[in-house]
C-alpha cells in the first residue's frame, strides 16, 4: 500500500516521496547554498514511459565535477549537470538494466583563501542491477548511499551545479515497466 504525504514535510525530515505512482525523489545531499538548482522531475514526469537511461557519465578528479546521460528513447534530449573538467568515465546500461544504487559523498571545499568553504559533492557512484559500476571523485566527508526502491531504476537527478555539482539526489523511477 502506497501512503501520500506532503512533499514538504517529507523534506523537511529528509524523507523520500512519491510524486506519483512511477516517480519517487530522495532528499539532496551536499551544499544548498551553492550552485544553480536543477531538477530532471519535468522531464522524466512528462515522458516517464521512456525515462529509460540508456548511458551515464560521471566527470571528476578529487571531486565530482559533473554527470550527463542519455535515455533510450530519442524523444528525451541528453541531460548535463555540472562542468566539464576532470576525468570522464562512462558506462553503458544493457537492455533491461537499471542503475540501482547511488552512493554520494559531500565535503568542505574553499576555493580559496578569500573565500568561505563551500560544500561540495567529492564522490559518486552508481552501481547496475547488473554489477557494473562506475565513480569519479574522492570518497570523504558524508556519504550517503541511496537504493531504488522495488521495481525502480534511476531515471534522473536533482540537485544545485555550477563548474561542478554541489548538491544531488537520485530520483527513482519504473523505467523497465515499459519494456
Amino acid at each position: 500500500m502506497k501512503m501520500a504525504y506532503s512533499p514538504l514535510i517529507a523534506i523537511a525530515f529528509g524523507l523520500p516521496f512519491l510524486v506519483q505512482g512511477t516517480i519517487q525523489q530522495t532528499a539532496l545531499v551536499g551544499g544548498l547554498d551553492h550552485g544553480t538548482a536543477f531538477s530532471d522531475l519535468s522531464v522524466v514526469s512528462a515522458s516517464e514511459s521512456s525515462a529509460i537511461l540508456s548511458s551515464i557519465t560521471l566527470r571528476g578528479g578529487s571531486r565530482v565535477d559533473g554527470i550527463s546521460y542519455t535515455y533510450a528513447w530519442n524523444g528525451i534530449p541528453a541531460i548535463t549537470h555540472g562542468g566539464t573538467g576532470g576525468t570522464a568515465h562512462s558506462l553503458a546500461l544493457g537492455y533491461g538494466e537499471d542503475i540501482s544504487t547511488v552512493k554520494a559523498c559531500a565535503n568542505k571545499y574553499r576555493p580559496n583563501v578569500l573565500t568561505a568553504y563551500h560544500t561540495r559533492i567529492f564522490y559518486l557512484s552508481i552501481t547496475t542491477t547488473l554489477g557494473y559500476g562506475v565513480a569519479v571523485g574522492t570518497a570523504s566527508g558524508t556519504c550517503t548511499t541511496w537504493t531504488a526502491p522495488s521495481g525502480m531504476g534511476l531515471i534522473g537527478f536533482e540537485g544545485r551545479d555550477g563548474d561542478e555539482i554541489d548538491a544531488i539526489a537520485p530520483i527513482w523511477g519504473t523505467p523497465n515497466a515499459y519494456f
